[in-house]
C-alpha cells in the first residue's frame, strides 16, 4: 500500500480520534492557527473563493440553514429546532395579531420574526413584520403603546 492510500485510510478509520485532537490543538494555539489560516487564505483566495461558490451552488440550503441556525443563536440564543416548536405552539401565525406573515423577501414569504426584550434578552414570542415593526417604532414602552390605543378608540 502506498503512503498516500495508507494515509487516506488512517484517516478514514480514525476520523473522529483525529478531528478530536486536532480541535484541542487548535483550541490551544488559537492565534498561531489564526495567523496560518489568514496566510493561507492569502496565497490561495481565487482557489478557496471558487470552492466556496462551487460548494454554495451544490448545498445552498443547507448553507442556508446553517447560517439560519448561527443566526438564531448568536442574536437569540436558540435553536432552530426550538423556534419551530415556538412556532407550532403559536400555530404558525403572529402571537399578537394571529394572522400567518404576509411580507415577502424575493418572492418568498419571510418567516416570523423572534420578538424579544432589548433589555433582557428574554424571548417573548414570534411576531409578523407588521407587528414587530409597530413594538420597535413603540420602543417597547407600554406607555406610547397605550397612549396610540387610546389615540385609535377616539377616532
Amino acid at each position: 500500500m502506498k503512503r498516500k492510500e495508507y494515509s487516506k485510510a488512517y484517516y478514514l478509520a480514525n476520523k473522529e480520534t483525529i478531528r478530536k485532537k486536532s480541535k484541542i490543538y487548535r483550541d490551544a494555539h488559537k492565534e498561531e492557527h489564526k495567523v496560518r489560516r489568514k496566510k493561507y487564505y492569502k496565497a490561495n483566495k481565487a482557489k478557496m473563493n471558487a470552492y466556496g461558490r462551487e460548494y454554495y451552488s451544490k448545498n445552498s440550503k443547507k448553507v442556508c440553514e446553517q447560517n439560519r441556525n448561527t443566526y438564531l443563536k448568536r442574536e437569540f440564543g436558540i435553536t432552530n429546532e426550538q423556534y419551530n416548536e415556538m412556532l407550532v405552539f403559536q400555530n404558525y401565525v403572529c402571537a399578537i395579531c394571529c394572522q400567518p406573515e404576509t411580507a415577502t423577501l424575493k418572492g418568498a414569504i419571510k418567516r416570523l420574526a423572534v420578538d424579544h426584550c432589548h433589555e433582557t434578552n428574554k424571548i417573548r414570542g414570534l411576531l409578523c413584520q407588521g407587528c414587530n415593526q409597530a413594538i420597535g417604532y413603540a420602543r417597547d414602552n407600554t406607555e406610547i403603546l397605550t397612549r396610540m390605543i387610546d389615540y385609535l378608540k377616539g377616532l
